[in-house]
């Protein structure tokens, strides 16, 4: 996939401190981190899906759906923080226009591309198969 913008993150993690023995240390581990990160989308997302993208891929299944406020999109989630514990995650999707960079589509209209998609790129993984399984009956694999 080709990405023709810059990619960026910084992290921050929010180390808490006690203190020992009248010395002030950090905790060796958190769970509770800042990221900023600009034009990166967990997930690949694809204009428009076509018969040359066999992968099954070519769209981006959110879990919750953003929420438009102020021309920006945000998400709101529980994140695991380990050890049966949930915090709070939440990002920011920064448009231009207030416009999305995807389009919703229903259940049907995905299965019948996923449907096609995976139809487009059975032969091949057939093929693919046969000359695995001739490999290894040859000793190559």
């Amino acid at each position: 996939m080709e990405i023709p913008v810059n990619l960026y993150n910084y992290n921050i993690y929010f180390m808490q401190y006690y203190c020992e023995n009248n010395i002030i240390k950090t905790d060796h581990e958190t769970s509770t981190t800042l990221t900023i990160a600009a034009n990166r989308f967990d997930g690949k997302m694809y204009e428009t899906p076509d018969e040359s993208n066999t992968s099954g891929e070519g769209y981006y299944n959110l879990k919750k759906m953003p929420v438009e406020k102020d021309g920006c999109f945000y998400f709101e989630e529980d994140a695991s923080l380990g050890f049966s514990m949930t915090g709070k995650s939440r990002s920011w999707l920064i448009t231009l226009d207030g416009k999305l960079p995807y389009a919703y589509v229903t259940k049907k209209e995905f299965l019948e591309k996923q449907k096609h998609m995976l139809l487009m790129a059975k032969p091949k993984s057939i093929e693919s198969s046969k000359e695995s399984l001739k490999m290894i009956e040859e000793g190559e694999l």
